[in-house]
């Protein structure tokens, strides 16, 4: 989704951006990265490729592709890892004298953990990918020399 913001402040490759709410903000994969006031704006982080400056009127682009590829990774490898724990604590359980239930259930929580670890992981490394970006500016605010 695009749209329509103004720079508030910069710190340093980020920007913080003023954006007008509209109908579209509430079907957005990404709003949840919003802090909507009363009035209807939202602040919002973005990157700031092209050193836009405050005052400036921008172009955002939410990348809802990218939010949308991230969450089906997310609940992906929960599922995949939770129920192959459980699988897996089931069939082995002989070998450990435990109830099938029991360790099937230990199975299950070890193969969540697990998941959680692995998408920590992959996240820390690709929180900048997450981040709205300024496309464009539109107009130069009154900030610029």
């Amino acid at each position: 989704m695009k749209d329509e913001a103004i720079v508030m402040k910069i710190e340093g490759p980020y920007a913080e951006v003023l954006v007008q709410s509209k109908e579209a903000c509430h079907a957005c994969a990404a709003r949840a990265l919003c802090s909507f006031n009363e009035s209807g704006q939202a602040l919002l982080r973005v990157l700031n490729p092209l050193s836009a400056r405050p005052g400036d009127l921008v172009e955002i682009e939410v990348p809802e592709t990218t939010y949308s590829k991230h969450f089906i990774l997310i609940f992906g490898l929960l599922i995949l890892f939770s129920v192959s724990g459980a699988l897996l604590g089931t069939i082995f359980s002989p070998l450990v004298s435990l109830s099938a239930n029991v360790f099937g259930v230990i199975g299950f929580v070890f193969g969540a953990g697990l998941a959680s670890i692995i998408i920590w992981k992959i996240f820390r490394q690709s929180k900048r990918a997450l981040l709205p970006i300024i496309r464009d500016i539109l107009e130069h605010g009154g900030h610029h020399g």
